[in-house]
């Protein structure tokens, strides 16, 4: 990070040789974004409460995660989780969660009363018998 344009800069060689990389993990390439079920039910809407705020005034990641974790059904057990981060929202702002099921994902829409999505998340579950 340049401190004086506050834009991010390559690293030169000499840092490169400060942290050796190892390489490339082999795994499936997904699309970024998150597909939205076309049949999503709408959940009773609330404000972000103070706790969920970071340092920078809006939303911490980590939160909206929590959000949407209250949306898994009972005997779930998660395996893995995407996010797609669109807009942070801040104190005070309204959340109108929207749930999607099909299958083994769990698909939670956590946006603004338009629907415009400050996130959203999806987990692919299992039954936890």
């Amino acid at each position: 990070m340049d401190t004086e344009t506050e834009k991010l800069k390559r690293i030169d060689e000499e840092q490169k040789l400060l942290f050796p990389t190892e390489p490339a993990y082999s795994m499936e390439a997904i699309s970024r974004k998150v597909k939205i079920p076309s049949k999503m039910e709408a959940k009773e809407a609330f404000k972000v409460p103070r706790f969920c705020i970071d340092s920078n005034q809006h939303v911490n990641n980590e939160k909206y995660i929590l959000m949407a974790m209250e949306y898994i059904p009972d005997n779930s057990r998660i395996n893995s989780v995407r996010v797609e981060y669109n807009h942070a929202a801040v104190l005070g702002d309204m959340i109108f969660p929207h749930v999607g099921i099909e299958d083994n994902k769990v698909t939670v829409l956590l946006g603004n009363e338009d629907i415009n999505p400050f996130a959203v998340v999806q987990f692919l579950v299992s039954k936890d018998c």
